[in-house]
């Protein structure tokens, strides 16, 4: 087994996203949540470093919009993000969501 190196709890889960960045925007799904980022499923082209807004379905059925920076690329599989300029709110969302998916 290896040694866990992440430094923010995480969630694995399975919720409906999509991605844009500005121009575009392609469906996608979460598959690993933490404070710090998420991993995103889809076929969509992204570069890294790339700035994308990513809408996630809650399980509340309403959408949360946050922007994240590509980290890595899985072409046609999907890619590792970070979030990045979170308001307080945003923050709190992501903390609860994280919770409560670890708590299923």
């Amino acid at each position: 087994m290896g040694i866990e190196h992440r430094r923010h709890k995480r969630a694995l889960l399975n919720l409906e996203a999509m991605i844009g960045n500005g121009y575009e925007s392609y469906r996608a799904r979460i598959v690993d949540l933490s404070d710090g980022g998420c991993y995103v499923e889809t076929i969509a082209h992204v570069g890294a470093n790339e700035i994308l807004l990513l809408k996630v379905l809650l399980p509340t059925e309403n959408w949360f919009d946050v922007k994240v920076r590509v980290l890595y690329c899985h072409p046609q599989l999907g890619f590792g993000s970070e979030f990045i300029e979170l308001t307080p709110l945003q923050e709190e969302v992501l903390r609860n969501l994280i919770e409560y998916e670890s708590d299923e």
